[in-house]
């Protein structure tokens, strides 16, 4: 039996929040897979423990229904559970496979969990298959998106490669469940600057080719950003909102996706949150142009508080 150390933390954020679960999504590329567990809300704190057949995340500042989700397919986990407690969430993921390493952040709307598989490749069982070696890891950046109930809004998505390959499959399958539009933001505050205008798309129909492109590729960063432009401009401003975080989730040094989530967190008068993904963008420029003008958007906000 392998000898595995479990290593209990917990991270602290500032503001408390109730929030429900809107977004889960997985992925697998080789060995490595992730999990995005997405909120309407920031949750508070995060702690990640051992059970006998993968581990649970107690998510604080986090109002959940009790209910269990069951994945179409199942590269990562076989159930996710999620049970009420006062003021906080138990959030188990029943591993279906050898974990050899789970490790947990708190991201920009949610967590983020990484998973290292083994190499046994066997299914996990409740035997020493469903042992892991837990690690904390503070995020040091916001960022976002795993395998969801197909209930309150949430998607489920998953994609898998095989172990040859380190490129992610291009055959994932999402469903999306029935859930009403949130309406549009506010405008910003009269002391804010105007939003940067979201990337517009040229016509609805090019709209329905890039929602129709992305059902068949929904991780393709090149189609999702339009996509999630298409859905702002719509009026889609959550259904975008939930795009951008996933892509930043993944790839937090996404400019544009930063930039495009800042403008509707300002619009909505998220302001702390917009200048913190202002200040991201710039930091991940790639030109001195674009840091320049992420950084005006700061200094801007910054001037308004």
């Amino acid at each position: 039996m392998r000898l595995l150390s479990l290593l209990p933390c917990l991270f602290l954020l500032t503001s408390a929040a109730h929030a429900e679960l809107t977004d889960l999504r997985a992925r697998t590329t080789g060995l490595d897979g992730q999990i995005w567990i997405g909120f309407d809300t920031q949750p508070s704190s995060l702690t990640l423990e051992e059970t006998a057949h993968g581990v649970r995340l107690v998510v604080e500042g986090v109002d959940v229904r009790s209910r269990v989700v069951s994945p179409a397919h199942t590269d990562l986990v076989r159930a996710v559970t999620l049970t009420p407690q006062a003021g906080l969430a138990h959030i188990d993921l029943d591993a279906s496979r050898d974990w050899a390493g789970v490790s947990a952040e708190l991201r920009h709307g949610g967590v983020l969990v990484s998973i290292q598989l083994g190499t046994t490749g066997l299914p996990a069982d409740g035997g020493d298959a469903a042992q892991v070696r837990l690690e904390h890891t503070a995020a040091t950046h916001p960022a976002q998106d795993a395998v969801s109930p197909v209930e309150d809004g949430a998607q489920i998505t998953t994609a898998s490669v095989s172990r040859q390959s380190t490129e992610p499959a291009t055959e994932t399958r999402p469903v999306v469940a029935d859930a009403a539009p949130a309406p549009a933001p506010p405008p910003p505050s009269s002391g804010a600057a105007a939003p940067t205008p979201q990337p517009s798309v040229s016509s609805e129909d090019e709209c329905e080719r890039l929602a129709r492109a992305v059902a068949d590729d929904p991780w393709n960063e090149r189609l999702l950003v339009p996509h999630a432009a298409c859905l702002a401009d719509q009026g889609q401003t959550r259904e975008a909102t939930g795009i951008y975080r996933q892509i930043l989730a993944f790839e937090p040094e996404n400019y544009a996706a930063a930039v495009a989530l800042a403008d509707l967190e300002e619009a909505a008068g998220n302001r702390d949150a917009a200048l913190r993904l202002y200040q991201q963008a710039a930091s991940h420029a790639r030109s001195d142009a674009q840091a320049a003008a992420a950084l005006q958007r700061a200094r801007a906000l910054e001037g308004g508080q």
